[in-house]
Formats: structure tokens, sequence, C-alpha cells
């Protein structure tokens, strides 16, 4: 699922992923974690993800805080584990609003890595 983000009506960055129903779940948590948390590409591809399965069944990787976990089933959802496949594999590249440098970054759920010449 490729995807493209424009800032101030210029490219800003690419991304891309497979994985099924995820991919849109992964994109959205992605592109929050460049824009809204201020990620690095990898840092924003590398960060723990949630999968949503069902009505109420989230799955969630080992990385989320065992607090978000218990207060989620306190809400009602079934929490469950889930294996690196089913939270997809992504790639990015950024162009650094400064520089015009590329800032690449790759899923480590899969492989691949990001380089640059």
């Amino acid at each position: 699922m490729p995807g493209m983000i424009f800032k101030g009506g210029r490219p800003f960055a690419a991304l891309g992923l497979k994985g099924g129903h995820v991919q849109p779940q992964v994109q959205v948590q992605m592109i929050v974690n460049l824009i809204d948390f201020g990620m690095t590409p990898q840092q924003a591809i590398a960060a723990a993800r949630f999968n949503h399965i069902e009505t109420t069944k989230v799955g969630l990787e080992p990385e989320i805080p065992q607090r978000v976990k218990d207060e989620l089933a306190r809400r009602g959802h079934q929490v469950v584990g889930g294996n690196p496949e089913s939270f997809g594999g992504a790639h990015m590249i950024m162009i650094h609003p400064d520089s015009g440098a590329l800032v690449g970054g790759s899923d480590p759920r899969k492989g691949g890595c990001a380089l640059g010449f």
C-alpha cells in the first residue's frame, strides 16, 4: 500500500507496506509517529504497533506496556499478541525539510535495510 505525504504543497515523504488488512492501520501509525511525534523514518517504522483484528479483539506487539494492555482489557477488548507477520512490513523515505537530504527507514520485522549513496 503506497502513500505520499505533502507538506506546504511539496513532497515530504513516500512510504509503503505490505500486510493485508493491517496496511491502513500501520500506515496511519507510521504517519502519526513521523509527523505528530517527530520521529525519524526509522523510528516511525520500528515503533511498536497495534492491529485491530475484530470488533473487540486487538493484537499488540510485545513492546506495548502492560499498563496499556490492562487498560484495553478493562475497557472490554480482548488483547492478544501476534507474530511479526501480523503487523506488516514497511519502508519510508523522507525529504529532510532543511537540507533536502533523503532519509530512509526499513522495517526490522522484515528483511531489508535503508541505504543511500
